[in-house]
């Protein structure tokens, strides 16, 4: 009997071991030394003085022995059932299988209860394992035969050996969010008969599709609840989603969660499922600032200054020769006034040119030169300008501090956990951006998908929302041209969403793996690329649609037209009052 106990803790790497009996004081030791001789530290304890020892099960693995012909061995297995499971490797011998394991099935065991039963007989040692499926739960008391030893192992062939993957039917209780409206349906028609253009927020219904590939897998049913949140903290609880497993008010979750430091503490993290993308979405505008930016962009500081200089020059030059020579005829009357070459420097530019008979060599050279470094800046200038008004756009809106320095209006989706991130962040732009444009004292920007993507179509709007979502209206709704204009700011990079499960769940293992399986397998590849909308491709026809110039980037030639016009007439007002002036005063030299 101690070798086939020896052999089950080495094997199961158990070092320290609890003896629990109701022998006498030599059987005690004999027992004692056979254990520390084979290398387990064993503590042996009377069945009715177990009280007062506490096991410390959190860092070391434990083998528990009882002997089932002791009266208060039941006493025991239930003080330390409530345990962590996983670190008690259990042994229990008995002469009468039969009873001890309908004793055993009023217990709480669990799916990974290690209680091992070894059936004493003439022949040897029967090896059994007990375990629930799930007490409480609609689940099976199951004992498993293992094999036979006497004086080595013969196991039990597979074929004939029932699985613990097999759940047999257990009801599984588990939440899921809906943030949708329903109408004319129930939630739970909602999750099974959805469509596959429905918006799949955080991947709920792909997460569904999940658990119900996992019900194949392990036989189980599931009883799902509704909740319309993730799950955030309020005064040290959570509601939804995490506040539910945190009540164990349900075993694991039907929807997948953002990792958080504090859901971490309070539940458990299965495995990662798939990443979430939540961005900015904007129909990206032509002109970062100003109205004026079209018509001073396409030169430098650098080169309008040299520009003016040049002209400026060139301007005196040719003044001076005029001058010095007097050699100018114009067309109405002799000049040569700086007025007039300025007249003929803006003439040069706007490549108008004025009528001028020349005499001298010189100034005919310095007009030459005038009008053909007039003639190269402009169509350099013209070209540049055109171009930029009748080209595809520059993406100059690249990071959220461009997008908080734009002239876009913001807004994001109505959706709690947006609202949990802006009241939990430090970063300083993100913080400027939310109190600057989304929540402001005049506007709260937070919509549906629908309406917000409605607005970005329209234009001059910034709506962080769910690609998932985002890309399915875009699909529907955009044109091709709308659609390749469209720009993405990231406020925060792609996450991951995991299943979660109540802490220390014993259906924790079953989750990991079959959704571990399912990545292997490619489903959960499939199942997104089912589910999720990607985003649609910018077909460009440059020479397809017929560019036009909105009233923006003309604005500021008529603006300047109109100055014109009024300077002229402030200054033909002045001149009339001039002129009056002039015939009431009388001349002096009449006196």
């Amino acid at each position: 009997m101690p070798r086939l106990i020896f052999k089950v803790f080495k094997n199961n790497y158990v070092q320290d071991a609890v003896f629990i009996h109701c022998y006498n004081k030599s059987q005690e030791i004999k027992i004692q030394k056979a254990f520390n001789d084979a290398g387990i530290k064993m503590l042996a304890v009377k069945d009715d003085a177990f009280g007062k020892y506490r096991l410390h099960l959190k860092k070391i693995k434990i083998g528990i022995t009882l002997d089932a012909s002791c009266k208060r061995w039941t006493n025991v297995f239930e003080d330390v059932l409530n345990s962590n499971h996983r670190r008690i490797k259990w042994i229990i011998y008995t002469n009468n299988l039969s009873s001890t394991t309908q004793i055993l099935s009023k217990l709480h065991l669990r799916i990974d209860s290690n209680v091992l039963l070894i059936n004493i007989n003439n022949k040897g040692f029967n090896l059994n394992e007990a375990y629930n499926t799930g007490f409480k739960r609609n689940g099976i008391f199951v004992v498993r035969n293992l094999g036979f030893w006497n004086s080595s192992l013969v196991a039990t062939p597979l074929a004939t050996v029932p699985s613990r993957n097999n759940l047999q039917g257990t009801i599984l209780k588990c939440v899921s969010v809906i943030t949708d409206r329903l109408e004319n349906e129930t939630y739970m028609h909602f999750l099974k008969e959805s469509r596959h253009d429905k918006t799949d927020t955080l991947h709920k219904l792909k997460f569904y599709t999940v658990i119900r590939y996992l019900q194949e897998m392990y036989n189980f049913s599931i009883d799902v609840q509704r909740t319309n949140s993730w799950g955030y903290s309020h005064n040290g609880s959570f509601d939804g989603l995490v506040g539910a497993l945190q009540r164990q008010e349900a075993e694991f979750g039907c929807s997948p969660v953002l990792f958080k430091i504090n859901r971490a503490e309070v539940v458990d993290y299965v495995v990662p499922t798939w990443k979430t993308k939540h961005t900015f979405l904007f129909r990206q505008p032509k002109y970062q600032a100003s109205y004026y930016s079209v018509y001073t962009r396409p030169l430098d500081g650098v080169v309008w200054r040299c520009m003016l200089g040049v002209l400026l020059i060139a301007g005196l030059t040719l003044n001076l020769i005029l001058k010095v020579k007097k050699t100018n005829v114009f067309f109405d009357e002799r000049d040569s006034s700086l007025s007039l070459i300025w007249l003929l420097v803006c003439s040069a530019v706007c490549q108008q040119g004025m009528p001028v008979n020349k005499n001298a060599v010189s100034a005919r050279i310095i007009i030459f030169v005038i009008f053909m470094f007039s003639m190269m800046i402009y169509q350099f200038y013209n070209a540049n300008v055109l171009s930029s008004l009748l080209n595809e756009q520059y993406s100059y809106i690249r990071s959220l501090k461009d997008l908080l320095q734009s002239d876009l209006k913001a807004g994001v989706e109505d959706m709690l956990f947006n609202k949990d991130y802006f009241k939990r962040t430090t970063d300083r732009v993100t913080l400027d951006l939310y109190k600057a444009k989304i929540a402001t004292d005049k506007h709260y920007n937070f919509f549906d998908a629908e309406y917000g993507m409605g607005l970005v179509k329209h234009g001059g709007f910034a709506f962080h929302v769910d690609t998932s979502a985002a890309y399915s209206v875009m699909r529907r709704t955009f044109s091709e041209r709308e659609i390749c204009e469209v720009g993405e700011v990231q406020l925060f990079p792609p996450q991951y969403v995991g299943a979660v499960a109540v802490r220390g769940s014993q259906y924790r293992e079953y989750i990991a793996v079959g959704v571990s399986k399912l990545l292997e397998t490619g489903l959960m590849i499939r199942i997104k690329s089912i589910w999720e909308s990607r985003k649609p491709p910018c077909a460009k026809q440059r020479y397809s649609t017929i560019m036009a110039v909105n009233i923006r980037e003309f604005s500021m030639a008529l603006l300047f037209l109109v100055c014109g016009y009024i300077i002229s007439l402030l200054i033909l007002l002045l001149e009339i009052y001039v002129h009056k002036i002039k015939r009431i005063t009388p001349n002096r030299g009449d006196f």
